[in-house]
């Protein structure tokens, strides 16, 4: 078995695992999520950094309410968890997403804002594993993007932890 030392390791294992679970729990509603999730990439690339945040509300707007009335009116599946649930923690994940984007891109952010402010758009791969990742693969609270990075690279706050 790879060592859980290894960042690229702990990257599958992590995204894998949350995405098992989320199908697990909530069946194949779980890939509208991943379609949101990519489209919510896409507008990084498209649109310019001081908009996309805009595009991101309204894409949430969208999809929270487009997603309850299909459940709503449309599906009758017992799964453990409700797919909304889930969905709601993934439109929060991507809403601070956007935000820390956006942020990333300006000067005249407060302290906090500087912490988590992401400068760089990240490859598609973290993006997807932070949408995904086991740890808030059902529920929340999520983390900022910035933290769980250095989570899963162990820097910042998180570079004494001991290995699992």
């Amino acid at each position: 078995m790879p060592s859980i030392e290894n960042v690229s390791y702990r990257k599958l294992y992590a995204f894998t695992t949350g995405l098992f679970l989320q199908l697990s729990c909530c069946g194949t509603g779980v890939f509208l999520i991943f379609l949101y999730s990519f489209i919510g990439y896409l507008s990084l690339l498209i649109l310019p950094r001081h908009l996309q945040h805009y595009f991101t509300i309204a894409m949430t707007i969208i999809g929270l309410t487009s997603i309850h009335y299909y459940y709503e009116l449309l599906d009758d599946s017992d799964y453990v968890f409700g797919i909304r649930e889930v969905v709601m923690n993934q439109f929060a994940k991507q809403m601070s997403f956007a935000l820390s984007y956006k942020d990333g891109g300006s000067d005249k952010i407060t302290p906090r804002e500087k912490e988590f402010a992401i400068r760089e758009r990240p490859p598609l791969v973290n993006y997807m594993l932070y949408q995904y990742q086991v740890g808030q693969a059902t529920g929340g609270p999520f983390t900022e993007y910035k933290r769980f990075e250095n989570w899963m690279e162990r820097k910042g706050d998180f570079a004494t932890i001991l290995p699992g």
